[in-house]
């Protein structure tokens, strides 16, 4: 039974492979991290190993969190791992209790990270510069984000993050398809350094309002379509409209 753990060297016979994090190649028999983690109740390995962990979940040994490390652990509510340098793929997928993620040290988080992640209302990742595809799809709780260092934001990385209000990017170069589509209360979009914006990216934004792509010479297909708040859309650089770019935006007198 294991109520809290603090080791480096918790390898897969004491519990099952994989389930906390992951490190060094595949011939290494300790491949758990330091972890911290306090769960409700006692739990066996057998329990742990179908997704029951409980509580808050924190390490300092590792740089990286490998793909599907969490996945579906519903009842965790804090990831805090100050160390880790790169979130993988689907590592906290459907844990849809998690509220708090805080990786200072994260450059990069991987695609589907926390999707599904409902209840994620505070991410801590300063240093992050690629945030990858549907990285925070419907985490509908997220109401503020910071990514000051980010330069790429890949296909969905925020759809359907219902919540946000505001997304400012002053370094963000990349800036891909249905990024920010689906989230109905985005009321400020600024990005100075973005010189295409992808197809369907503030899709159904229908809070936007205002806008700041200075540099965009290029709106791909059904950008702005269904922002209905929009009424001024100004883009001094552009050269090309797509089809469907600004559809049923029914308050726009201005381009």
């Amino acid at each position: 039974t294991i109520k809290s753990v603090t080791t480096t060297n918790l390898t897969a016979a004491n519990i099952a492979e994989g389930v906390i994090v992951k490190v060094g190649d595949a011939s290494n028999a300790s491949r758990i991290t330091q972890v911290t983690g306090t769960f409700a109740g006692g739990y066996t390995a057998d329990e742990i190993a179908t997704r029951t962990i409980s509580g808050i979940l924190s390490g300092s040994a590792s740089s990286k969190i490998y793909a599907n490390a969490f996945f579906s652990c519903t009842r965790v509510t804090e990831a805090n791992f100050p160390s880790v340098t790169s979130i993988g793929d689907k590592a906290f997928y459907y844990c849809i209790n998690l509220s708090i993620a805080n990786f200072p040290e994260a450059s990069i988080i991987g695609e589907d990270t926390f999707m599904y992640c409902w209840k994620l209302a505070t991410v801590n990742c300063p240093k992050v510069v690629y945030i990858q595809s549907r990285a925070f799809e419907y985490c509908q709780s997220i109401a503020s984000i910071s990514f000051p260092l980010a330069q790429t934001i890949q296909s969905n990385a925020f759809f359907g993050c219902s919540a946000i209000t505001t997304a400012s990017f002053s370094n963000v170069t990349i800036l891909s398809t249905s990024a920010f589509a689906g989230c109905q209360s985005l009321i400020t979009a600024k990005f100075p350094m973005v010189s295409e914006i992808a197809q369907y990216a503030f899709y159904g934004c229908y809070s936007l309002s205002t806008i700041s792509f200075p540099i965009a010479t290029t709106i791909g297909t059904g950008t702005f379509a269904w922002c209905k708040a929009l009424s001024i859309a100004s883009f001094p650089s552009l050269n090309y409209i797509s089809q469907n770019a600004f559809s049923a935006c029914t308050l726009l007198i201005s381009l």
